[in-house]
């Protein structure tokens, strides 16, 4: 065994470490665009820059994981790890500048109320990104990661139905009053 693999410096280790869950971090947070993306739909009219700017959230969430895990491969060749595994998951992934997310408007079809558009939403597959993570986990498995949560559910973009809760709180501040005087 090679003195590299026994006592390796603490901050690297550290460093690696937080590489590691900025990355994953942001997987999780790339993954809940689509879900945005639908909860708005089901709230109503979305404008087209609405969507372009969480096509942009979307692919800089993508581009920076990417970042993180270069990083984080970087540190794990410097202490003589093997990172065979994360270069074929990073070839895999193409053109990480490209391959982020994209939407398409389709035009308006139908008549009066029934009228539909259809809306693709189109991100890059993330098998990848989890492939490269478990690579490079593998690669300095001594270093404990906290793990983020993939089954969080996405942020519920759709205003909620309040006017029952002012309706009754009115109604009832209407009866104390009456009731007072």
């Amino acid at each position: 065994m090679t003195e590299i693999y026994r006592d390796p410096d603490r901050s690297q280790l550290s460093d690696f470490a937080q590489h590691i869950a900025i990355a994953e971090g942001l997987l999780s947070e790339f993954n809940s665009y689509p879900g945005r993306v639908q909860a708005m739909f089901k709230a109503g009219q979305v404008p087209t820059d609405t969507l372009d700017g969480l096509r942009a959230l979307a692919a800089s969430a993508w581009e920076r994981l990417w970042e993180q895990l270069v990083e984080a491969r970087a540190i794990a060749e410097k202490l003589g790890r093997d990172v065979s595994v994360f270069d074929q998951c990073r070839l895999r992934a193409g053109n990480i500048w490209m391959k982020g997310a994209e939407f398409n408007l389709d035009a308006w079809s139908g008549h009066g109320q029934h009228r539909t558009r259809l809306v693709t939403w189109r991100a890059a597959p993330n098998e990848p990104a989890r492939g490269a993570i478990k690579a490079l986990r593998a690669a300095i498995p001594e270093v404990v990661i906290a793990r983020t949560r993939d089954d969080e559910p996405a942020v519920d973009l759709a205003p909620r139905r309040v006017w029952p809760w002012i309706v009754l709180v009115a109604l009832l501040a209407l009866a104390v009053w009456r009731i007072a005087a």
